[in-house]
């Protein structure tokens, strides 16, 4: 776990998911929808979110641009 606050603490972190215009939903890149615990701290779905992506830092979750730098979160350690 101190592993991934470190990482969340350096840059924002890129959660894997994005907002699918086709579908007007914010999901997973495996085409899953969030969980409500999530969802709940993500903007309502509308067209104006074209294009972004859900980061994570240490004590936030925000919306920016899917094209900015970043790390990003996946199923493989952070840390050895």
């Amino acid at each position: 776990m101190q592993c991934i606050l470190k990482l969340l603490a350096v840059n924002h972190t890129w959660l894997g998911l994005s907002y699918k215009e086709e579908d007007n939903k914010w999901k997973w890149e495996d085409g899953s929808l969030p969980s409500s615990g999530l969802e709940w701290r993500l903007p309502k779905p509308n067209m104006d979110f074209q294009g972004k992506c859900v980061y994570a830092g240490v004590h936030t979750v925000r919306i920016d641009n899917c094209t900015v730098s970043s790390s990003c979160l996946c199923e493989k350690p952070v840390c050895a």
